[in-house]
């Protein structure tokens, strides 16, 4: 509770203002279907826009970053209130009480799914990065970009690309956003490890981390009611003239099957980006849909919502893309596919610009690490194009991407369609879908839906590299088919009381899969706070401890963050080779992905090994950049070389032949012939002397 009280006001404030900016552009789509997600979801790319180009102008940092924060923030919520104000005023008949707008009462059964699944993502949330999510290597991407970008910005006081981290190159929308969430919160900058003192957003126990988790976790849920909406667009839409829809059946089931689908619970409760992509694809619906908007302003409100949503992931720019392109050309007249395609494509354009401007200007290519062959590789060389490539794309043929889709659980943990966090979804699209093609009055939406889905199917197997994970972005039209499914379908087919059976099942079925996911899934260090997994928090307690006591305590088998941030002086300066998750270290320390060149790549090079001293040169280059100690995870050093993403020079024997022989041994992790980690001291002084934490340890 005291993570939630703490963590999720920043991220309210952030989602609220949101909504408050849609107000602005409601007056222009008061004719939609829906003007209350149509002007949400455009209240909302403003924003991720807006933390963007906040961060790109250097307003980061200071009073003047606390404003450039907290303006938006402020006025979107005064946007709100004077309009939620205003409608009530005017919506409210003097004769009918406020008590009779509010929606009817629903059946129980369909709002405990829902709330079920709302509930395990916000307590999902409080988890620190990398305590759970095997599917995820406990947050990997967590802890090498979307959480250490954000550090690196808030200490530079600018938003840009850095030569180390490939995905800082990307538009990186949401980054932008927990990057405003530190601004806006006043998050300290730098960090002091000897009194205990963190920066960004490890500071204090590391409330702010959970702010972002919560941001993602909340657009999640922002999902579930933007594609319940947007359900309820299409349902109204199959209504004979004169006959009332009762849509609230159909949007409550989307919301299920967005809450209840453990991916959603998976990513959402980390700070990934991929909610951030499906709260904007929800309005892309409605607004593709939307026969009552003209085709021009259809298609620009489309074009800013997508070219926004491939700011926060770019593979939305396919994933999203395409199957708005698919909806808006069969609900708009042929002659008017130029003029919306043109009006989608300048608008796409001018919500990318922030990031191609950005981009342009840091490296000459604007889509870096895009369009190589038209821009150029920047700092690359053809090498890590190949393998960033390789590792970002499935090159095998078409027969293979399919066996690979379409893998069962028997064959391995399937990457696919089968995947478990998937449970049941794939299935209830199978059934929806066959419900509404087969239903007179929703047949037509029904192939439609069919188009949408099978396009999305075909841009995520031709052009990403046939990851589960990357399917998300297809959550809210494959609910949309669910839900329409047994909402339209089945009113058609069956008596009311039958329906309740089916509705009940498949409420049913979404709850039993996530519950059966949760439970078979192992959680470790649930309970403390992200600072804890750094061991800043442990330094007033071994300060006071006795010496016997410090050895005691750094002779177990601790966390090499926490050897390193409690031994190693504030001086020290930590190459992580092998290791690229450097977001709980506190001590100064470099790294690089892996489609990037090491320094100790690039010293290689300048000094080939057959030069007379040539190991001892690079001990120089290293030493030159202030580096003192080289933390060595040979792990990752052997897989990133089995997979071919390292640079080929650097192997877990060269590096160990190399080190060993010249520099002091810190600290060994695992087994002592052949260990996981090991740290190094770079510092010119008497073989086998280890330095920096005698006085520690």
């Amino acid at each position: 509770m005291a993570k939630l009280l703490l963590g999720a006001w920043p991220a309210a404030l952030y989602l609220i203002a949101a909504l408050g900016w849609g107000r602005i552009l409601r007056p222009r789509f008061l004719a939609s279907a829906d003007a209350t997600l149509v002007s949400a979801t455009l209240g909302l790319a403003f924003v991720l826009t807006w933390s963007h180009v906040m961060g790109q102008l250097g307003l980061a940092s200071g009073a003047t970053g606390l404003i450039a924060a907290w303006a938006p923030i402020a006025a979107g919520i005064a946007l709100l209130g004077y309009g939620v104000s205003a409608r009530r005023q005017t919506t409210a008949k003097p004769h009918e009480p406020l008590a009779s707008l509010e929606p009817r009462q629903r059946p129980v059964f369909e709002l405990v799914p829902g709330i079920f699944g709302g509930a395990a993502l916000l307590l999902a949330a409080t988890l620190s990065p990398g305590a759970v999510w095997p599917s995820e290597f406990g947050g990997f991407d967590s802890l090498s970009y979307h959480l250490p970008l954000p550090q690196e910005w808030l200490a530079r006081g600018r938003l840009e690309p850095l030569a180390h981290n490939t995905y800082s190159y990307l538009p990186s929308y949401l980054e932008a956003a927990f990057l405003h969430l530190l601004v806006l919160t006043n998050a300290p900058v730098s960090s002091n490890p000897a009194s205990g003192q963190a920066a960004g957003m490890l500071a204090g126990n590391g409330w702010r981390t959970i702010s972002c988790q919560f941001l993602h976790a909340g657009l999640g849920i922002w999902t579930a009611w933007a594609t319940g909406r947007a359900v309820g667009v299409f349902a109204r839409s199959l209504a004979a003239p004169g006959e009332p829809e009762d849509d609230s059946t159909g949007a409550a089931l989307a919301r299920s099957v967005v809450l209840c689908t453990p991916w959603t619970l998976v990513v959402g409760s980390l700070s990934y980006n991929e909610l951030g992509v499906t709260a904007l694809g929800a309005g892309v619906l409605c607004l593709a849909f939307d026969h009552r908007l003209d085709a021009l302003r259809r298609g620009a409100a489309c074009g800013v919502v997508v070219g926004v949503a491939a700011g926060v992931k770019p593979t939305a720019a396919f994933m999203l893309g395409a199957p708005a392109a698919v909806l808006l050309a069969f609900t708009t007249p042929p002659r008017m596919w130029l003029p919306l395609a043109a009006s989608g494509t300048a608008a796409t354009t001018v919500a990318v610009l922030p990031w191609t401007i950005r981009n342009g200007l840091a490296c000459g290519n604007p889509v870096f690490p895009y369009a190589t062959q038209w821009f150029g590789l920047a700092h690359w060389v053809p090498e890590q194009l190949v393998a960033y490539q390789a590792a970002h794309h499935e090159a095998g043929g078409l027969t293979h991407k399919l066996a690979l889709a379409l893998a069962t659980p028997g064959n391995g943990t399937p990457r696919g369609l089968f995947h478990p966090q998937w449970a049941t979804a794939f299935p209830l699209v199978l059934l929806g879908l066959g419900l509404c093609v087969a239903t007179p009055r929703a047949r037509r939406l029904g192939w439609l839906l069919v188009g949408m889905i099978t396009t999305g199917l075909a841009a995520w197997l031709l052009l990403t590299h046939v990851q589960s994970r990357f399917l998300i972005p297809l959550v809210p039209v494959l609910a949309t088919g669910i839900a329409l499914g047994f909402s339209a379908g089945t009113r058609s087919w069956f008596a009311e009381g039958v329906r309740r059976v089916l509705y009940t099942a498949v409420h049913t079925a979404l709850v039993g899969g996530l519950a059966w996911f949760l439970l078979k899934t192992p959680i470790q260090g649930a309970l403390p706070w992200p600072t804890e997994f750094s061991g800043i928090s442990l330094r007033p307690a071994l300060d006071r401890a006795l010496p016997a006591q410090r050895l005691e305590f750094f002779n177990q088998e601790i966390r090499p963050e926490w050897f390193v941030n409690l031994t190693l002086p504030s001086t020290a300066k930590v190459y992580l080779l092998g290791g690229s998750t450097p977001f709980y270290y506190q001590i100064p320390t470099v790294y690089h992905v892996a489609w990037e060149r090491s320094r100790l790549g690039n010293a290689m090079r300048r000094t080939p090994a057959e030069n007379e001293g040539a190991p001892e040169a690079w001990l120089a280059d290293l030493r030159a950049e202030g580096i003192t100690h080289i933390l060595v995870d040979f792990v990752e050093l052997a897989r990133l070389l089995a997979s071919g993403y390292s640079d080929p020079l650097v192997t877990p024997k060269a590096v160990g032949d190399w080190l060993a022989p010249r520099c002091p041994v810190v600290r060994m992790w695992g087994d002592r012939n052949s260990p996981s980690h090991v740290l190094f001291s770079i510092q010119p002084g008497p073989r086998g002397l280890a330095h920096a934490d005698g006085d520690r340890s």
